[in-house]
């Protein structure tokens, strides 16, 4: 195909040959018009490639900025995985200063084995917390993976289409050039992302190293109560009896609980006897009208009526679970978490509390805590088919 100046040069040679076999005024007006018309479309020409350069190099300098972004992040996880390891650190300073006390206390054991079930407890806790933040870390590592890889293909899309829009135009060299050293500094970023990634993973795993051998100095501390508890049989005798007790009683707050389960958003709850009618009145009368103001999509006021039943009875669990859910409504995923974890507190066999928690965790970003409330919401109904679809979800979400 002919280039513009081809053409251009080819209608002047034509022209050229017409004035010397006739001289005449029209051939002039002619030539002329023929000029300018060569002239426009060499200034649009020109136009239009300067417009595409300005495109591709507008959306260069947004690719840098989003390199920049993935790095900030990279940083932050970086002082959060070193929040951790001063947390471990700390921890297991503490460890040590338990043993201790372990070893001087073996001469009162009447009144340390209270003392080392609660630190035992402790140390469970703290271990679930610091396997939680572990998975919560690899699914960060996983998701920045993600985005360099496809910012990566972007760049790549982006140079192709430089190349191919560059065999039109004669004068670009110099900004193949000045790519070109874009693209070694893009591979240069990229080659100490992947290096500052796998930094990330030997850490991780330093930490789960850390966290079996915690678990080895719990085995050791449970260990030492078992021989405690040779020594004060009469302890674990009176221990049994109030363990008995409590079974009892606890089998009594579930069939209470059970009941209160299926009070999800119901205006008419029944009274409860433990509290005074004046009590249960007032809670049941807030919980109902902001019933009410939620089916209306008034959830401001609603949410104002909810916490008035609440002050009336702080351990009404479906007050607490109807205020989350009009937090969710309203999108306060903070608000809406504290409400349902209050809720499945006071009932920890609400599996709708369950299931709304895990969906504000989604909402907020927290995908490891979305997909745990799932879970515990089956694991209080298996066949919970809401929670199975949330838990699905946040899977593929994850992949």
């Amino acid at each position: 195909m002919p280039t513009l100046w081809e053409i251009i040069i080819s209608k002047l040679k034509y022209i050229t040959d017409v004035l010397k076999r006739k001289r005449h005024f029209v051939t002039t007006v002619a030539l002329g018009l023929a000029l300018v018309v060569c002239f426009i479309m060499l200034l649009t020409q020109i136009n239009a490639v300067s417009t595409q350069k300005t495109e591709f190099t507008e959306k260069f300098s947004q690719k840098e900025k989003e390199i920049g972004q993935k790095e900030s992040e990279i940083r932050d996880l970086t002082f959060s995985v070193q929040a951790l390891e001063n947390a471990n650190q700390l921890f297991i300073r503490d460890n040590g200063e338990l043993e201790k006390e372990l070893d001087s206390r073996t001469s009162t054991t009447s009144r340390t084995f209270g003392d080392l079930r609660r630190q035992v407890g402790y140390q469970e806790e703290e271990n679930q917390k610091l396997q939680a933040q572990l998975i919560e870390k690899d699914a960060e590592i996983r998701r920045l993976r993600s985005d360099k890889t496809a910012a990566r293909n972007e760049v790549q899309e982006l140079k192709k289409q430089l190349v191919r829009s560059d065999q039109g135009v004669v004068d670009q060299d110099a900004d193949i050039q000045r790519l070109e050293k874009e693209k070694a500094e893009i591979s240069i970023k990229n080659r100490e992302l992947q290096r500052q990634l796998v930094d990330k993973t030997s850490e991780a795993k330093n930490l789960t190293n850390r966290v079996k051998r915690l678990q080895n100095e719990k085995m050791e501390t449970q260990y030492q109560n078992q021989k405690l508890q040779g020594e004060n049989t009469d302890l674990v005798r009176q221990n049994q009896n109030l363990r008995n007790e409590n079974a009892s009683l606890r089998g009594q707050l579930d069939k209470a609980k059970e009941k209160n389960s299926n009070e999800i958003l119901d205006p008419e709850l029944p009274k409860r006897s433990q509290y005074g009618r004046n009590v249960v009145t007032r809670s049941v009368s807030h919980n109902n009208q902001g019933c009410e103001d939620f089916r209306r999509d008034n959830y401001e006021e609603a949410v104002k009526q909810f916490k008035q039943a609440i002050k009336a009875d702080s351990k009404f669990a479906v007050a607490h679970y109807n205020l989350g859910c009009a937090y969710l409504e309203m999108k306060e995923y903070r608000d809406a978490i504290e409400a349902f974890s209050k809720a499945v507190a006071i009932n920890y066999r609400f599996k709708e509390a369950y299931y709304n928690l895990g969906l504000a965790h989604l909402g907020s970003g927290a995908r490891g805590a979305a997909k745990s409330s799932a879970e515990l919401a089956l694991k209080t109904d298996k066949n919970y088919k809401s929670a199975r679809n949330l838990l699905a979800v946040i899977e593929k979400v994850q992949q």
